[in-house]
């Protein structure tokens, strides 16, 4: 029988959304499935914006603590969609109670608060990633494939562009005024898939 995994997702805002899309379809497209995972709660920053969330993407339950969430028994995952400036903390703290984790880039607004996060997640022998997704569009495989095999000659230069209008909305949900609670520049948001892209394509280099 396959496993039923219950998954705690923080954040019900614009990134909420996409990874709730992600749980409910992933059966649909990864057949026979290694685990099923379900939405049994959902954290955000007001009870009502929670209920809210809760409603909209279909999950059993909602929560404005996200602490008393991370330590219940019965999430095995916990899903990090908050603003940047919060991802160390429930990170470190979901480690230490044992429960997988999947954290939205970017990891962290410094290398020390993402060698703790990374460190907790070792010590606990849990699994744990960072939502790289464009890693694995078909595009960016071929990509690799072709570069790989020298099919494209010798690559001199790397140039990255994130073609989303979304960046300019002005509602307190989009993910611009999630760069201005967390008090990060834009440059973090971007940097992080098209960063994740060249080291994934290029291995991280570039011929000197």
């Amino acid at each position: 029988m396959t496993k039923v995994m219950n998954v705690a997702m923080i954040g019900g805002g614009f990134m909420g959304k996409a990874h709730a899309m992600a749980y409910a379809s992933m059966p649909m497209f990864f057949w026979p499935a290694p685990a099923i995972p379900h939405r049994k709660v959902v954290v955000d920053i007001t009870d009502g914006a929670a209920e809210d969330a809760r409603r909209r993407f279909g999950f059993d339950e909602a929560s404005s603590d996200w602490r008393s969430v991370v330590a219940r028994p019965d999430i095995d995952v916990v899903d990090i969609c908050t603003p940047n400036n919060v991802h160390a903390e429930i990170a470190i703290a979901a480690a230490k109670a044992g429960k997988h984790i999947i954290c939205e880039k970017p990891l962290a607004r410094t290398v020390e608060e993402a060698r703790a996060m990374t460190e907790a997640a070792q010590a606990a022998g849990i699994i744990h990633m960072v939502a790289f997704n464009y890693r694995r569009t078909p595009a960016v495989a071929l990509a690799k494939k072709y570069i790989d095999e020298g099919r494209i000659g010798r690559i001199l230069n790397f140039r990255g562009t994130y073609l989303q209008d979304w960046w300019r909305m002005r509602t307190d949900r989009c993910p611009g005024a999630f760069r201005r609670r967390s008090r990060g520049p834009a440059r973090w948001g971007i940097s992080a898939p098209m960063s994740s892209i060249w080291r994934i394509t290029l291995s991280g280099r570039l011929p000197r």
